[in-house]
């Protein structure tokens, strides 16, 4: 089991951290920012990380982005993220905001948990491989209540022993 938890200073809208990129069949890669992209269905990596790692395009795939359908160089490469979680998995080949270099889509969290949460005016998300439990807020609340009322039970009303 491995897992991780990345705090952010303050409140955000972008949920990243550092992650290694490489070929799998070689030793060296580096590291670089990663978005974290719950809309994105697969992971990617920009020109900037290709050229980088000197990464050979393994072919050509039809991407369906925000900006409709566009085609798009592929590449093998080994994610691996905070808490030593390594995924070999295919990327495509995307552009960036400025801010970040790697997309880690939902590809990679599905193998896992991976919760966001912001307590106390920060942001701070957490992915874990394998997955452990669901996560229920609802039946959360429900068991706190029902917890809270059996620590303190309503007073019998006024004129009737207990």
């Amino acid at each position: 089991m491995s897992s991780f938890t990345a705090p952010c200073p303050g409140i955000v809208n972008k949920l990243k951290c550092w992650v290694g990129i490489k070929d799998p069949s070689m030793s060296k890669g580096d590291v670089f920012v990663a978005l974290w992209d719950t809309g994105a269905t697969n992971s990617a990596v920009t020109e900037k990380v290709a050229k980088a790692l000197g990464l050979v395009p393994a072919g050509k795939t039809k991407v369906h982005g925000v900006n409709g359908l566009s085609e798009a160089n592929f590449y093998v490469v080994e994610i691996i993220l905070p808490g030593n979680m390594h995924f070999v998995r295919n990327v495509t080949e995307c552009k960036s905001a400025g801010d970040w270099d790697v997309l880690v889509g939902m590809d990679i969290m599905s193998f896992g948990d991976f919760s966001v949460s912001n307590f106390n005016g920060s942001t701070t998300f957490s992915f874990r491989v394998p997955s452990r439990a669901v996560i229920d807020y609802v039946a959360e609340e429900r068991a706190a209540v029902a917890a809270a009322q059996a620590a303190n039970p309503p007073a019998p009303p006024e004129g009737q022993n207990s």
